[in-house]
């Protein structure tokens, strides 16, 4: 499944943390924008973001 992800974080350390995790899971539109390839179990496992 694709999800369209946009974030708007304005601490620099959150952010890059937030965008180094989500380089993993699909790739980067736009600066604040990924394009996710996530499969259904993962999502209702629990969220991407656990542990930020």
């Amino acid at each position: 499944m694709k999800l369209l992800l946009t974030y708007d974080i304005s601490n620099t350390k959150s952010r890059t943390k937030v965008a180094t995790l989500l380089e993993g899971y699909g790739y980067r539109v736009n600066f604040s924008v990924f394009e996710l390839d996530i499969k259904k179990y993962k999502i209702y496992k629990g969220p991407i973001l656990r542990g930020l």
